[in-house]
């Protein structure tokens, strides 16, 4: 009578059965890469993501020309409150840094990730319908933030969209 257990003799038929050895080899190669995953996405939060770049300070864009002028420059005061949520104030200036405009408030600014927007109030108007009011103008910035500045586009309703690249003056 045979003396090997009931294991010894599964053992000895898998490993005289080259196809059944392959398949056991490759379900615990494919158990270990589930097991490796299913431990890395539980490790993935843990990992520090991408540096946030500092934008509370102020900022101001090399000149560009919005279409309607002489080249301007944009002032930018900008402080990140709760939430993403951005409070400030902008100006417009001449390349020799005379104030064009007032300062104007930062409106509905949010920034996520390094992505920026805002829009401001700068007290321009066109004709409504016939008969209707004067109504605002609408213009707003948006861009991303890296390391090597703030690239904004500012748009204004009527206008073509203008690019321009700011650099931050103060922390």
């Amino acid at each position: 009578m045979d003396q090997r257990t009931r294991v010894d003799r599964m053992l000895d038929a898998i490993k005289n059965n080259r196809i059944a050895a392959v398949v056991v080899v490759v379900c615990i190669g494919l158990a270990a890469l589930a097991n490796l995953t299913d431990t890395l996405k539980k490790l993935a939060p843990l990992l520090p993501g991408p540096a946030k770049i500092a934008l509370d300070g102020e900022w101001r864009s090399e000149p560009f020309d919005s279409g309607d002028s002489n080249p301007q420059l944009l002032g930018l005061r900008v402080k990140e409150i709760a939430d993403g949520r951005l409070a400030g104030t902008l100006r417009f200036y001449d390349v020799a840094g005379q104030a064009l405009s007032p300062e104007f408030d930062v409106l509905a600014g949010k920034r996520t990730s390094n992505h920026v927007a805002f829009s401001f109030d700068g007290g321009l108007k066109r004709a409504g319908a016939a008969g209707a009011p004067w109504v605002p103008i609408a213009q707003s910035f948006s861009g991303e933030l890296s390391a090597t500045g703030l690239q904004l586009v500012y748009e204004r309703e009527g206008y073509t969209p203008v690019a321009m690249l700011a650099h931050k003056l103060t922390p």
